[in-house]
């Protein structure tokens, strides 16, 4: 493997190209300069997944995705959940996240909202804009799930789509975001 800013690159197949993941564009070779998408993800534990979808299947690396966590778990302090909307970026440390699982925010213009699984550091972030209207939501989960302070709508946290309520069945648009040490993001994003 290679690091650029102390970070991993990756190496595309097809043209041995190699990708910086945190900027989501190509650093050095036949496609410098591209960008890709970057698709909404997540980390968290087998026992999370499982129970949640079921019939999934999971890609299994050497490093688990309990080891992982058992790490952040630990240094709370070196991991940090990082935002990127339009050319605007945010990290949020995870002793932050443990500390206030449910924020709302502003990036770019852009209102969001960041929910965090204090058990499996599962985070996802979702755009707080429903068609013209902004909700806000109250700061603490009710029943595993996200309250929007405008109707009472209840939302699930992992997915944004309204569970009940007023809103029952929408969907929060998701905000890209990734798991990264501290020190690296501040490298690409000072």
């Amino acid at each position: 493997g290679k690091l650029w800013n102390r970070s991993l690159v990756i190496r595309d197949i097809e043209t041995g190209s190699l990708w910086s993941h945190i900027l989501g564009k190509c650093m050095d070779g036949d496609l410098k300069g591209s960008t890709f998408d970057f698709i909404p993800a997540t980390m968290t534990t087998w026992l999370d997944w499982k129970d949640k979808y079921p019939e999934s299947t999971v890609l299994d690396l050497p490093r688990t995705a309990s080891s992982f966590v058992r790490d952040i778990m630990d240094h709370r302090d070196v991991y940090a959940y990082g935002i990127k909307v339009g050319t605007e970026t945010a990290a949020y440390s995870y002793t932050k996240l443990f500390e206030q699982p449910l924020m709302e925010d502003e990036l770019a213009g852009s209102p969001f909202i960041l929910a965090f699984d204090v058990d499996s550091t599962r985070t996802f972030a979702f755009h707080r804009t429903l068609g013209e209207k902004t909700l806000s939501f109250e700061s603490e989960l009710k029943n595993d799930s996200m309250v929007d302070k405008e109707t009472g709508s209840l939302w699930d946290p992992w997915t944004g789509v309204s569970t009940s309520g007023a809103h029952k069945g929408e969907q929060l648009k998701p905000v890209y975001g990734l798991i990264t040490y501290i020190k690296s993001w501040k490298q690409f994003y000072p």
